[in-house]
């Protein structure tokens, strides 16, 4: 791998020529944008997109941010384009498993990297850096959470400072020593779920996207319930549209899964031409297949997102809220526990949260609108 050697400013002169009172340039004295730095890079041989660059910034927490403007000083640089071996010798695992009674004092942004290059759960992670950012670890504590929270999710809901902000917090600092804060009391386990209005919504404007497969796939996941793993890997030879069923084989508990199709998920389904065929029944805009991943949706995500954007539906609505709002619809209707458990595939308890969340009148309109789980 190339490594990058930035240009020194005069320690005794600025870029504009005057003399500095300083021994070094200021950061802004040296700060390079986005589009500067891959020029800067091209100029040196260097052939990098911008989109590459500031994902590799990220990942290593090697940039500068005011607002949504990202900037890059030339240390930055330099810590992208170093070798890999450099970077994890002694690498940042081993520094972040050091001996605890370092832990205190190590900057939050080493803690982060550390974490990070560790294959951790990567979400929600840039805004805590650029909060954070040098601050020590052993500085934190309820009284800075309660401030990082006014400052990053102002006036958001207990569940969203529990799962965005204090979860992560906590995990990368546990990574590195166990000592865990408390996360603010009430928000506990919350079922979200969309209404029918509001599915409609979101089905009308998925079938304006390009893929022919994302409107039948919202349908099949609010209709049947399967989780996106589930739902991804469905074959199309495992699907039977005259006999309404569908053979669900690589589960989250590794037992298959006949499910019955409801009537509208078998019209959605029936327009697909990969229905009988051998290869996944969902597939991309192009034809080719997603792939799953276990954060909040895998590739499905971003046209999901846009999805529910075009709806204007809430940025809480991700695709594993159509299974919640199956497991909601389902016993509104049934008032069937047993079979919300076989349709659902839980082996655990877990479907009991859904007995009690259905709102009067919900079963009503689900009905209204051509939900027919009471024919199962």
């Amino acid at each position: 791998m190339a490594t990058f050697t930035p240009c020194p400013i005069s320690s005794s002169e600025n870029r504009f020529g005057h003399a500095d009172v300083k021994s070094s340039a200021t950061v802004l004295d040296s700060a390079l944008s986005l589009s500067a730095a891959v020029d800067l890079l091209s100029m040196r041989g260097i052939s990098i997109s911008e989109r590459v660059l500031r994902e590799r910034a990220r990942k290593l927490g090697a940039y500068r941010q005011i607002g949504r403007t990202i900037f890059f000083t030339p240390e930055d640089l330099q810590k992208i384009f170093e070798p890999t071996a450099s970077r994890n010798s002694p690498d940042t695992l081993a520094e972040a498993k050091a001996a605890p009674a370092g832990w205190r004092d190590m900057p939050f942004s080493k803690a982060l990297a550390a974490y990070r290059d560790s294959g951790k759960d990567a979400r929600f992670l840039d805004k805590l850096l650029l909060h954070f950012q040098e601050m020590k670890l052993g500085d934190i504590n309820n009284v800075s959470m309660s401030h990082a929270s006014q400052s990053i999710y102002p006036g958001r809901a207990p569940a969203t400072l529990r799962r965005q902000l204090y979860v992560p917090v906590s995990a990368i600092i546990n990574f590195v020593k166990d000592n865990r804060l408390r996360a603010p009391k009430g928000g506990g386990q919350r079922t979200v779920f969309m209404t029918p209005d509001e599915v409609e919504m979101l089905i009308r404007a998925a079938g304006k996207q390009p893929s022919a497969f994302l409107a039948p796939l919202i349908t099949f996941l609010v209709g049947q319930g399967a989780r996106m793993g589930e739902t991804l890997s469905l074959r199309g030879n495992d699907v039977n549209l005259s006999a309404r069923y569908a053979i669900l084989r690589d589960t989250k508990n590794k037992q298959e899964r006949t499910i019955t199709l409801i009537p509208r998920v078998v019209a959605a389904l029936s327009l697909l031409p990969t229905i009988g065929n051998d290869g996944p029944v969902f597939r991309r805009f192009d034809g080719k297949e997603f792939k799953e991943r276990k954060s909040r949706g895998g590739q499905i995500r971003n046209p999901f997102s846009y999805a529910v954007e075009q709806a204007g539906l809430s940025d809480e609505v991700t695709p594993h809220i159509c299974r919640h709002t199956w497991a909601t619809w389902h016993y509104a209707v049934n008032k069937d526990p047993l079979l919300l458990k076989k349709e659902g595939g839980w082996l655990s308890n877990e479907y009991q949260r859904y007995v009690k969340s259905a709102p009067c009148g919900l079963a009503e309109s689900i009905v209204y609108h051509g939900w027919g789980f009471s024919t199962l």
